[in-house]
């Protein structure tokens, strides 16, 4: 069973990398002296939204998973094959001149800390064995997640809330009367994933859910190495990052309480921030260009999978102009700023079909969180040394239990040694 799921986990990564890479080709900057290779590293996370996006619309269509997973990794590995070919004929000599000038060095190191991550992230099932596999920090999330990947992959979204399919859908599994409710149109990106890998390798949703967590993960290396390279990093720099980014405290931490949604936002989060550097260094003026293309792109896949994240984007970049309008209080300033309602138009062409369900949910998400509804965050019911500890400064570092709670003092050997940790921390940075 491990090295089916193993098999499974990396036979999708290679499918999303071939899926990707010819949109990438197309979308990533001519500038690059190593476009090829950054075309591979973020052609897995456009891959996610290629077959994502196309799992939605026919979901929202009436054709569930089990008859769209084939025919539409079809399409898009022939799409992508054409787009490659297109890009070869136009740019031939890059394609011959691909290893020339490269460090072999380099190369190797960045696969070997690939592989490294890979790795790290099977130990613990290597280690743990299969019980280590299933719902970890919040089963509630977890389960509903693969309810959702269970009722995409044999029923589609005209099903949900149809009484005369409800007899029907019991009868095939009774837990998907949840998902009948509504719960299998909300978010259910990451699920139609899950529900894709399923169908192509023959197997039950529930036996890919955590691996289907470490996808995304290798996901997100390629991606940070690609990020690296673009921001100028040195070696070490690069390699360091894909390990903070694949397997430093935030991936753990929503990896342990099954935030399955806000897993795969890491890999689109970092795919949104090499966008929008390149759109910044190239594609400011114009009103229709690849790199416009590239960040809405970016842009519809992040809200459409995770769009939390998305609205706290929105007052980030806001912010961003407000500030480089601020030191360049110019016409051309304002005119980048205003044909950014351009993008806006170009994240709802992508979306399309996907558009209102998506922002209903984002809308309902706001509300709940404006109006408190969710009052106890499980996060911190999970992880209260850190959200609600008297002293989070010394939780952090694990040094709680070493405080006195008689009279509330703090000896100076723990306040030391937490100083010191944080220093180093600052140091390192």
């Amino acid at each position: 069973m491990l090295v089916t799921n193993i098999s499974v986990m990396l036979g999708a990564f290679l499918l999303l990398s071939v899926v990707g890479f010819g949109p990438a080709l197309q979308l990533t900057s001519s500038t690059y002296k190593r476009r090829i290779f950054v075309s591979a590293a973020i052609a897995p996370t456009l891959g996610l939204i290629v077959i994502a996006f196309s799992l939605y619309i026919l979901f929202l269509l009436g054709v569930p998973i089990q008859q769209s997973a084939l025919p539409v990794t079809i399409g898009a590995v022939i799409l992508s094959a054409i787009l490659a070919v297109v890009d070869w004929r136009t740019r031939p000599l890059q394609y011959q001149d691909i290893l020339r000038g490269i460090s072999r060095l380099k190369l190797a190191a960045i696969i070997g800390g690939w592989l490294l991550i890979l790795l790290i992230l099977l130990l613990p099932a290597l280690t743990g064995g299969e019980a280590y596999e299933y719902f970890q920090g919040n089963p509630y999330d977890a389960t509903s997640y693969n309810i959702m990947a269970h009722f995409g992959r044999d029923f589609s979204a005209k099903d949900v809330g149809n009484s005369h399919q409800y007899a029907a859908i019991l009868q095939r599994n009774p837990t998907l009367s949840i998902a009948m409710t509504g719960l299998a149109n909300q978010r259910p990106s990451v699920s139609h994933l899950l529900a894709w890998q399923a169908v192509l390798f023959n197997q039950q949703p529930i036996s890919l859910y955590y691996f289907a967590k470490l996808l995304s993960f290798l996901v997100t290396a390629a991606l940070a190495a690609a990020l690296a390279y673009q921001m100028g990093l040195a070696l070490w720099q690069q390699l360091a990052f894909m390990l903070v980014s694949a397997v430093g405290f935030w991936a753990v931490f929503v990896s342990d309480i099954d935030a399955f949604s806000h897993i795969y936002s890491i890999p689109l989060s970092l795919l949104v921030v090499f966008a929008f550097i390149q759109f910044e260094r190239e594609g400011l003026t114009r009103v229709i260009s690849r790199h416009r293309w590239f960040l809405a792109l970016a842009l519809a896949g992040l809200l459409c999978f995770y769009q939390e994240i998305t609205l706290q984007l929105i007052p980030a970049i806001a912010l961003y102009y407000g500030v480089k309008f601020l030191f360049n209080p110019s016409r051309s300033t304002l005119k980048v700023i205003g044909l950014h309602i351009v993008t806006l138009i170009m994240v709802a062409l992508f979306l399309n079909l996907m558009l209102a369900p998506t922002l209903n949910f984002a809308q309902a998400q706001s509300q709940f969180a404006i109006q408190g509804v969710n009052t106890q965050s499980w996060a911190g019911s999970y992880f209260s040394w850190l959200f609600y500890d008297r002293n989070p400064f010394f939780s952090l570092w694990g040094l709680r239990n070493l405080t006195s709670e008689s009279n509330g003092t703090i000896s100076p050997e723990i306040i030391k040694a937490a100083l010191l940790l944080s220093l180093f921390i600052v140091i390192a940075t």
